[in-house]
Protein backbone atom coordinates (compact mmCIF):
# COMPACT_ATOMS: atom_id res chain seq x y z
CA UNK A 1 0.00 0.00 0.00
CA UNK A 2 2.75 2.84 0.46
CA UNK A 3 4.71 1.39 -2.38
CA UNK A 4 1.42 2.32 -4.21
CA UNK A 5 0.90 5.90 -2.98
CA UNK A 6 4.42 6.35 -3.75
CA UNK A 7 4.35 5.45 -6.81
CA UNK A 8 0.98 7.91 -7.12
CA UNK A 9 2.89 10.67 -5.56
CA UNK A 10 5.66 10.46 -7.41
CA UNK A 11 4.01 10.44 -11.08
CA UNK A 12 4.30 13.81 -12.68
CA UNK A 13 1.00 13.36 -14.96
CA UNK A 14 -2.69 11.95 -14.69
CA UNK A 15 -1.83 9.75 -17.38
CA UNK A 16 1.50 7.65 -15.73
CA UNK A 17 -1.13 7.36 -12.91
CA UNK A 18 -4.01 5.71 -14.82
CA UNK A 19 -0.63 3.44 -16.90
CA UNK A 20 0.63 2.20 -13.52
CA UNK A 21 -2.40 2.03 -11.09
CA UNK A 22 -3.60 -1.16 -12.78
CA UNK A 23 -0.18 -2.45 -12.26
CA UNK A 24 0.40 -2.27 -8.78
CA UNK A 25 -3.35 -3.91 -8.37
CA UNK A 26 -2.69 -6.75 -10.80
CA UNK A 27 1.40 -7.10 -8.38
CA UNK A 28 -1.24 -6.70 -5.34
CA UNK A 29 -3.77 -9.52 -6.17
CA UNK A 30 -0.17 -11.86 -7.02
CA UNK A 31 1.38 -10.87 -3.88
CA UNK A 32 -2.18 -12.07 -2.07
CA UNK A 33 -2.43 -15.89 -4.47
CA UNK A 34 1.01 -16.30 -3.77
CA UNK A 35 0.66 -15.68 0.08
CA UNK A 36 -2.70 -18.12 0.13
CA UNK A 37 -0.63 -20.85 -1.60
CA UNK A 38 2.54 -20.36 1.01
CA UNK A 39 -0.15 -20.51 4.02
CA UNK A 40 -2.27 -23.41 2.41
CA UNK A 41 0.40 -24.97 1.10
CA UNK A 42 0.16 -28.16 3.38
CA UNK A 43 -3.64 -28.35 2.31
CA UNK A 44 -3.34 -27.60 -1.11
CA UNK A 45 -0.76 -30.30 -1.53
CA UNK A 46 -2.75 -33.15 0.22
CA UNK A 47 -5.57 -32.10 -1.94
CA UNK A 48 -3.99 -32.13 -5.23
CA UNK A 49 -2.75 -35.78 -3.60
CA UNK A 50 -5.88 -36.90 -3.14
CA UNK A 51 -7.37 -36.23 -6.44
CA UNK A 52 -4.03 -37.77 -8.03
CA UNK A 53 -4.22 -41.06 -6.38
CA UNK A 54 -8.32 -41.23 -6.42
CA UNK A 55 -7.89 -40.78 -10.24
CA UNK A 56 -5.58 -43.25 -10.85
CA UNK A 57 -7.17 -45.57 -8.84
CA UNK A 58 -10.80 -45.42 -11.14
CA UNK A 59 -9.99 -46.55 -13.69
CA UNK A 60 -11.61 -44.07 -16.06
CA UNK A 61 -9.50 -44.73 -19.18
CA UNK A 62 -10.37 -48.47 -19.14
CA UNK A 63 -6.79 -49.91 -18.86
CA UNK A 64 -8.57 -53.46 -18.08
CA UNK A 65 -10.31 -53.32 -21.18
CA UNK A 66 -7.15 -51.64 -22.71
CA UNK A 67 -5.27 -54.47 -21.87
CA UNK A 68 -7.77 -56.70 -23.37
CA UNK A 69 -7.52 -55.06 -26.64
CA UNK A 70 -3.44 -55.70 -26.56
CA UNK A 71 -4.01 -58.72 -26.26
CA UNK A 72 -6.79 -59.30 -28.88
CA UNK A 73 -3.90 -57.42 -31.32
CA UNK A 74 -1.68 -60.34 -30.43
CA UNK A 75 -0.57 -62.24 -33.51
CA UNK A 76 -0.26 -62.59 -37.07
CA UNK A 77 -2.04 -59.72 -39.60
CA UNK A 78 -2.02 -59.91 -43.22
CA UNK A 79 -3.90 -58.01 -46.18
CA UNK A 80 -3.41 -59.11 -49.68
CA UNK A 81 -0.04 -58.08 -51.38
CA UNK A 82 -0.77 -55.21 -53.91
CA UNK A 83 1.95 -56.24 -56.25
CA UNK A 84 0.56 -60.26 -56.26
CA UNK A 85 -2.91 -60.85 -55.33
CA UNK A 86 -2.03 -64.64 -55.01
CA UNK A 87 0.59 -63.51 -52.11
CA UNK A 88 0.18 -61.84 -48.07
CA UNK A 89 1.76 -59.28 -46.29
CA UNK A 90 1.28 -58.18 -42.56
CA UNK A 91 3.15 -58.56 -39.63
CA UNK A 92 3.23 -60.94 -36.58
CA UNK A 93 2.67 -58.43 -32.99
CA UNK A 94 4.14 -60.55 -30.01
CA UNK A 95 3.20 -60.48 -26.81
CA UNK A 96 6.58 -59.38 -25.31
CA UNK A 97 6.06 -56.11 -27.40
CA UNK A 98 8.26 -57.38 -30.22
CA UNK A 99 7.11 -57.13 -33.63
CA UNK A 100 7.66 -59.08 -36.94
CA UNK A 101 7.02 -58.61 -41.11
CA UNK A 102 5.43 -61.12 -42.97
CA UNK A 103 6.61 -61.35 -46.69
CA UNK A 104 7.86 -57.70 -46.53
CA UNK A 105 11.58 -57.75 -47.26
CA UNK A 106 12.29 -53.69 -47.57
CA UNK A 107 10.34 -53.24 -44.05
CA UNK A 108 11.20 -54.81 -40.99
CA UNK A 109 8.72 -54.46 -38.30
CA UNK A 110 10.67 -54.67 -34.32
CA UNK A 111 8.06 -53.79 -32.09
CA UNK A 112 5.13 -52.13 -31.14
CA UNK A 113 2.20 -51.03 -28.50
CA UNK A 114 -0.99 -49.52 -28.09
CA UNK A 115 -2.56 -47.21 -26.45
CA UNK A 116 -6.07 -46.17 -26.06
CA UNK A 117 -7.41 -46.89 -29.62
CA UNK A 118 -4.21 -45.97 -31.14
CA UNK A 119 -1.84 -49.32 -32.45
CA UNK A 120 1.87 -47.79 -32.58
CA UNK A 121 4.76 -49.89 -34.98
CA UNK A 122 8.23 -49.44 -35.08
CA UNK A 123 9.65 -50.31 -38.59
CA UNK A 124 12.96 -50.33 -40.35
CA UNK A 125 13.12 -49.65 -44.11
CA UNK A 126 15.66 -50.81 -45.83
CA UNK A 127 14.69 -49.57 -49.53
CA UNK A 128 16.41 -48.14 -51.98
CA UNK A 129 19.70 -48.29 -50.37
CA UNK A 130 18.92 -46.15 -47.63
CA UNK A 131 17.73 -47.49 -43.95
CA UNK A 132 15.30 -45.67 -41.47
CA UNK A 133 13.58 -46.21 -39.03
CA UNK A 134 10.08 -44.99 -38.37
CA UNK A 135 7.15 -45.26 -35.75
CA UNK A 136 4.18 -45.33 -37.32
CA UNK A 137 0.59 -44.81 -36.01
CA UNK A 138 -2.53 -46.11 -36.62
CA UNK A 139 -6.16 -45.55 -34.97
CA UNK A 140 -8.15 -48.49 -34.23
CA UNK A 141 -11.13 -48.58 -35.70
CA UNK A 142 -12.25 -52.18 -34.97
CA UNK A 143 -10.62 -55.48 -33.86
CA UNK A 144 -11.50 -58.72 -32.98
CA UNK A 145 -10.39 -62.20 -33.01
CA UNK A 146 -10.48 -61.98 -36.70
CA UNK A 147 -10.25 -59.02 -37.99
CA UNK A 148 -8.03 -55.72 -37.85
CA UNK A 149 -9.64 -52.15 -39.36
CA UNK A 150 -7.39 -49.47 -38.53
CA UNK A 151 -6.81 -45.90 -40.68
CA UNK A 152 -4.25 -43.03 -40.48
CA UNK A 153 -6.64 -40.27 -41.26
CA UNK A 154 -6.44 -40.92 -45.03
CA UNK A 155 -6.22 -44.40 -45.66
CA UNK A 156 -8.30 -47.41 -44.16
CA UNK A 157 -6.22 -50.61 -43.93
CA UNK A 158 -8.17 -54.05 -43.77
CA UNK A 159 -5.85 -56.99 -42.11
CA UNK A 160 -7.04 -60.42 -41.03
CA UNK A 161 -5.93 -62.40 -38.50
CA UNK A 162 -3.85 -65.22 -39.99
CA UNK A 163 -4.33 -69.11 -38.60
CA UNK A 164 -1.76 -71.18 -37.65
Amino acid sequence: MIFHLFLIIAANSLKRILVISPLIESMNCFLKTTNYIMNNYNKLFFASTLVFFSSACSNPAGVEDQDKASQTVIGAWVEPNPINELEVQGFELKADGSAASINMATLLYQSWWSLDDSLFLVAQSIGNGNTSTDTLSYQIIKCDEDSLLMGTGTQTIRMSKRKK
